[in-house]
């Protein structure tokens, strides 16, 4: 007996057999002349349209009398098919084995071109499932960024995570089965773009648009936001059993134009399909109307049976009243799982002259309001207005005003604005004022701002910068008011060889920080790749005298030899200064990706500078075993040459093994547990190892938004064998955090330490706050009303008593 894929393979001989004679034995031809004729009869009819079977040698005689015309069927039709029959017998006991007849087979065909002329038909059938659980397999998912050495796309046609697919089309117009995207965009608040297989019909003229689809998979909806931090590297998605080739990433930037302290920050977006146990049924529609030149509307509709169970209706309209006059309004409403709500908006633009415009908007989402494709702040209201005036000649005025105000967190803003710019040839000359309030339960601000640059080019090479800017601020909880003043210069010079060379000084004065900064240096393009940089740059930290300055070069690059191993390349020089010496780094190191959930890294590093040597080996491994748990390893080993000599002296060995707990769905609570062993000698002394153990665990818990608690505890047993001395002793640590704004960070920590050799116990606190200056750059204060002593060699945390301020990076 033949299984289906036989009884395929027979229709696949029959159908590639009698292809080549199927041209030559059926033609259409327009009949020119109604009388009848004396070879084989033929069907006759007004406008006759004739099927006819003719020789050669008739054909040639005829001639005159038929003109060709255009194929009814004018396709591409590629296909393969290929079959094994196998017989097997056993002796012992398999049980994964069976006795008898095994068949197996494949059949593959393409068809792609036209029917009457007008009708575009693809179609695919194939029954290897190799790529089944993927959409959209162009390219293979163990090759990343491949190159095609030739110019070549590549491109495949006709893709389904069915058997078959099939799409027939008519102009824009077309009835399909297989992968699509519906690809209702441009509205914000009734978007649905998703990725599965179903069926689609499109229909378009120059005045209609509509879709019709419906999808019955086993799919959901997936998003991840994921804050930038100005790393590269490898990120995680929070979803499981993600379907390959549903992925869709795009930056998306968090405009905060009203409380912008942070910035605005990027997030890299990402949705993606994961696969789900329940059968879900997708129906929706986009209908889109011009009305008349001036008048366009539409309508979406939305019904997803999943968990949720997602309803959603849209409309959207665009009304030109002039050709300077434009409104634009939308509305949707969802009911689901979370409850009903509605979400609206309605936009002016109004251009009243070249010299003149003003866009206005009010936009409102219920709390309740739910899309999983739209990218909206539930809860929220806003409404502002924005313009520019151009007032006599290089004159621009710009000015905006927005409120907004959120249920949810019980908060309201506001930011006024109004700037001036004015070109005097190559000098720009650009100043404003800003206000800003900010209110909330805890936390009540308001800001005045005055801003003034100049910006002159030189030539087309040379650009020169100075701007001032004053800052009041007035904070409920502190009753005098903070006035800074920042005053920048600078300068750029763009080189013949795209060499960019810069000079940068800051003065910020009052507030909570006094100081300056100035960084020289350029940047340049190697020559090797846009992944090999050169840079040099001269920092200057308190002043031109200061005492912590420090000049460097140095050289970075990243190779990729395959996709799964990363070479990086480091160099650095330090130049000599009043507080440094010089010297020099290279750094090589691997970093090989096993799979997503296996990361190891091998580092070789060799330092040199004044009387001194090290070289470093370094090996670190992450192991992902679940999704919110991993082991952690990491291995280095220094040897650390003081003397021109004499060879390297000082061994340093560290092992560290661990448990990390980071939950990706619920970062309320994290922790890590590690043990860390490390021996330290001088291999020209006898019995001069230093040898710890430390075992620790620590834990980080959000108790709100914006109030952390951090806990650690610690035991230690060191053994130094050059004194003949041990030591035990163990930490119990905790430190609260209070976030008060999104720069502004005020904790307490205490510390009780014990030697438990000893009667010594030692408790030591502090109380302090940090301020975000800028980007990373922060500021910290406080006061510690006991010392806090080190418990680690390589970690030394040890502060003095008494009040502290101090600057830190932060990565």
């Amino acid at each position: 007996m033949f299984t289906k894929t036989g009884y395929l393979l027979i229709f696949f001989f029959l159908l590639t057999s009698i292809m080549p004679v199927f041209p030559q034995t059926l033609e259409l031809k327009y009949r020119k002349k109604v009388e009848s004729k004396k070879h084989n009869p033929v069907i006759k009819h007004k406008k006759t349209i004739v099927i006819s079977q003719i020789s050669p040698e008739e054909k040639e005689q005829n001639k005159e009398d038929f003109i060709p015309t255009q194929p009814f069927f004018d396709l591409i039709i590629v296909g393969m098919a290929e079959g094994t029959v196998s017989s097997m017998s056993k002796e012992g006991t398999f049980p994964a084995w069976e006795d008898g007849l095994n068949t197996d087979g494949r059949i593959a065909l393409y068809v792609k071109g036209s029917v009457m002329g007008k009708y575009g038909i693809t179609a695919t059938y194939d029954t290897e499932d190799r790529f089944r659980e993927r959409l959209f397999e162009n390219l293979s998912p163990s090759r990343f960024y491949p190159i095609y050495g030739d110019g070549s796309n590549y491109y495949k046609d006709g893709q389904s995570r069915d058997k078959l697919y099939i799409k027939i089309n008519l102009d824009k117009s077309y009835l399909m089965y297989g992968n699509f995207s519906p690809g209702f965009t441009g509205t914000e608040f009734a978007s649905y773009n998703r990725t599965f297989p179903g069926f689609k019909v499109h229909y378009e003229n120059s005045e209609t648009s509509m879709t019709f689809l419906r999808a019955r998979t086993n799919q959901t909806l997936k998003k991840d936001e994921i804050r930038g931090n100005g790393l590269s590297g490898v990120f995680y998605l929070t979803g499981t059993d993600i379907i390959e080739g549903s992925e869709r990433i795009w930056i998306e930037t968090k405009d905060r134009d009203i409380l912008d302290e942070t910035g605005n920050p990027l997030y890299i977006i990402a949705q993606y399909e994961c696969k789900s146990t329940d059968e879900i049924t997708n129906l929706a529609f986009r209908g889109d109307i011009q009305f008349n030149e001036n008048l366009t509307g539409g309508i979406t509709y939305l019904n997803e049976d999943s968990i949720q169970n997602l309803q959603l209706m849209g409309l959207h309209s665009n009304f030109k009243i002039s050709d300077r006059i434009n409104i634009y309004g939308e509305y949707a409403h969802s009911r689901s799982l979370y409850g009903e709500g509605g979400a609206g908006k309605i936009e002016l633009s109004a251009n009243i002259s070249s010299a003149f415009g003003i866009n206005g908007f009010y936009r409102k989402v219920d709390d309740k309001f739910y899309n999983p494709s739209s990218s909206v702040n539930s809860g929220t209201t806003h409404y502002g207005l924005e313009g520019r005036a151009v007032l006599l000649e290089n004159n621009l005025i710009n000015f905006g005003y927005l409120k907004g105000e959120n249920e949810i967190t019980h908060t309201d803003c506001q930011r006024a604005q109004i700037n001036y710019r004015k070109n005097f040839g190559t000098l720009q000359i650009n100043g404003g004022y800003t206000f800003k309030e900010f209110n909330s339960p805890n936390l009540n601000f308001k800001s005045h701002i005055l801003n003034l640059g100049l910006q002159k080019t030189i030539t087309e090479n040379l650009t020169l910068m100075a701007g001032e800017e004053i800052d009041w601020t007035e904070e409920n909880f502190n009753p005098e008011r903070v006035v800074t003043s920042t005053t920048t210069l600078g300068a750029e010079y763009l080189f013949e060889n795209g060499v960019i060379g810069y000079i940068r000084q800051d003065f910020v004065r009052g507030g909570r920080f006094d100081g300056n900064n100035t960084i020289i240096g350029f940047r340049s393009p190697m020559g090797l790749g846009e992944n090999t940089s050169f840079y040099a740059q001269y920092a200057l930290n308190g002043a031109i005298s200061g005492s912590n300055n420090q000049a460097s070069i140095g050289l970075n690059s990243r190779v990729n030899l395959t996709d799964n191993i990363l070479v990086r390349l480091n160099y650095e020089r330090l130049l000599e200064s009043k507080r440094e010496k010089p010297g020099e780094a290279i750094g090589l190191s691997m970093e090989l990706l096993g799979s997503e959930n296996i990361k190891s890294t091998i580092r070789y590093e060799i330092r040199n500078g004044e009387g001194e040597r090290e070289r470093l080996i370094g090996v670190y491994g992450d192991v992902k075993i679940m999704e919110d748990l991993s082991l952690i390893g990491r291995y280095t080993y220094s040897e650390l040459y003081l003397y021109p000599t004499e060879d390297f002296s000082l061994i340093d060995s560290h092992l560290t093994l661990g448990m990390a707990y980071r939950p990706l769905e619920n970062n309320r609570l994290n922790f890590l547990a590690r043990y860390d062993i490390r021996r330290y000698r001088n291999i020209y002394e006898e019995n001069s190892d230093v040898l710890s153990h430390t075992g620790s665990i620590e834990g980080i818990y959000n108790i709100t938004d914006n109030l952390e608690f951090f806990g650690k505890y610690a035991y230690k047993k060191e053994e130094n064998h050059m004194i003949g001395f041990s030591n035990r002793m163990d930490l119990f640590a905790g430190k609260l955090t209070c976030k008060l704004t999104e720069r502004f960070s005020i904790f307490g920590e205490a510390r009780y330490l014990r030697y438990l050799d000893t009667d010594k116990r030692t408790l030591a606190s502090m109380l302090a706050g940090d301020y975000l200056l800028w980007q990373n750059w922060m500021i910290e204060g406080g006061y510690v009303f006991k010392k806090f002593e080190k418990f680690n060699e390589y970690n030394n945390n040890t502060q003095s008593q008494g009040p502290f301020v101090k600057l830190l990076l932060k990565y």
